[in-house]
């Protein structure tokens, strides 16, 4: 018996012996004739129920596609079915077409009236003028600070020598200003105003007249 919803498609005789050898592989093997007969019978059997559910399954698909929105007769066109084929894949995959969404003519009048109206354009925003920016301060570089220098030490003061004309005790200072850890010589008037004994050797200032 031809199906009417297959009509369009063929398959060759090359198509079906590799099917066979796929699905009956087993069975073609058998070598004892009578269980070999067995054994396909059973398997045509079910390919028998194969083929029905085959058929469910594509009216389950026109089904779907039938829920997402598509007209049945665009599915009919789509699967290259009449309109009754496709009902009747559905029908007999045990489902129902839903019914055709209609738009109510209140809601396409409204749709078309909002569609129509102008909407006044929006004034563009004020654009506020640039910033200037000054340019950047140029700062230089930090001028590298010497070290501070210790101020030196003052030199210490020399002691007063009075001339031959005012020699005597009487001129004798309090005490000699000398430095920590200086050593010298006693002048020939020091020793004299001192009282020291003169070193062997040293000469005696002459007097001036």
């Amino acid at each position: 018996m031809t199906d009417k919803t297959t009509e369009g498609y063929v398959a060759t005789r090359d198509n079906v012996e590799g099917m066979l050898r796929n699905l009956c592989a087993y069975a073609l093997s058998e070598p004892e004739p009578l269980q070999r007969y067995i054994e396909l019978t059973h398997q045509q059997v079910l390919f028998d129920g194969l083929v029905d559910a085959i058929r469910r399954e594509r009216g389950r698909a026109l089904a779907d596609l039938a829920e997402q929105g598509t007209p049945v007769p665009e599915i009919a066109t789509r699967a290259k079915l009449a309109a009754q084929h496709v009902r009747g894949l559905v029908r007999d995959a045990g489902l129902t077409l839903p019914k055709p969404r209609t738009k109510s003519p209140s809601k396409v009048a409204r749709r078309a009236t909002i569609d129509t109206t102008v909407r006044p354009a929006k004034s563009a925003a004020p654009v506020s003028p640039a910033v200037s920016v000054s340019p950047a301060v140029s700062v230089s570089p930090a001028v590298p600070v010497s070290p501070a220098v210790p101020p030196m030490p003052a030199a210490p003061a020399k002691p007063t020598v009075p001339s031959p004309a005012t020699r005597g005790r009487s001129w004798l200072p309090d005490s000699i200003s000398v430095t920590r850890g200086e050593e010298r010589t006693l002048t020939h008037e020091e020793r004299l105003v001192l009282g020291l004994p003169m070193p062997t050797g040293a000469v005696k200032p002459t007097a001036r007249r």
